[in-house]
């Protein structure tokens, strides 16, 4: 019986599992979330840009939408 190998997740995945999850559990509050985490507002806006939330989710970055 061949064992196969398991995924293994980097920590940036788990990291943003986690950060979703969280934010999923506060009702989409991002305040909440990045309190909650421990991490500032900007940071938590920042994560969520890189990992394309804002366009999943039909939200327009706000620090993106300035002119």
């Amino acid at each position: 019986m061949e064992v196969q190998p398991q995924t293994i997740k980097t920590l940036r995945e788990l990291e943003r599992e986690y950060i979703l999850e969280t934010l999923k559990r506060l009702d989409n509050n991002k305040a909440k979330t990045a309190s909650q985490l421990g991490i500032t507002l900007r940071t938590l806006y920042n994560k969520l840009h890189d990992y394309g939330w804002f366009k999943e989710n039909g939200y327009v970055h706000p620090w993106s939408a300035r002119q």
